[in-house]
């Protein structure tokens, strides 16, 4: 999972039952990476998980599972 540094609303329903929250998510004591960098992993990142979405829904529409 890929995730940039920033303050996130997360949220959970189950049962009828919701639960709201922020998180924060604060870059490692150790990484040093500009922040264009990191914009240009997680846009890297995101497009290589279309692709192989892509691909897998090609295969699934080829070679049904048994």
């Amino acid at each position: 999972m890929v995730a940039r540094s920033g303050t996130y609303s997360v949220h959970l329903a189950v049962k009828g039952h919701t639960a709201s929250t922020s998180l924060v998510l604060k870059p490692g004591p150790r990484v040093h990476v500009p922040d264009a960098d990191q914009k240009a992993h997680l846009a890297f990142a995101l497009q290589a998980r279309d692709e192989i979405s892509r691909v897998t829904r090609c295969v699934a529409a080829v070679a049904p599972p048994r």
